[in-house]
């Protein structure tokens, strides 16, 4: 397998999977937040910064990974160094979109 090949892999595997784990979340939130029945929550998805978000936020965790060094090299890769640079990074990601998009979220009580 060439690494032009895995590295497409991984790129659109990781693409992918941000828009399926964004649109969840976004589902989640609604539910929760916004107090919408669930069988309403994919009418109303258009409706909100989705649209936008949905391609805003996969190209984020793209490039945070490309920053950190995760395509480089798709052939050789050590399990246990990438997995504590993924989790860094996941770390590191999910503060920069709490701080970014859900922070101004009403909050009824706390």
């Amino acid at each position: 397998m060439s690494k032009t090949n895995q590295l497409c892999k991984y790129l659109s595997v990781d693409f992918l999977a941000a828009v399926i784990v964004w649109t969840l979340f976004s589902m989640l939130r609604m539910i929760k937040i916004d107090n919408i029945l669930p069988g309403n929550v994919l009418m109303l998805m258009p409706q909100c910064n989705f649209r936008i978000l949905i391609f805003i936020v996969p190209f984020f965790w793209l490039f945070i990974h490309y920053m950190s060094g995760y395509y480089n090299d798709v052939v050789r890769k050590s399990r246990l160094s990438e997995f504590a640079t993924t989790l860094g990074v996941s770390v590191l990601g999910s503060l920069v979109l709490f701080f970014m998009s859900l922070i101004d979220d009403p909050v009824e009580s706390y």
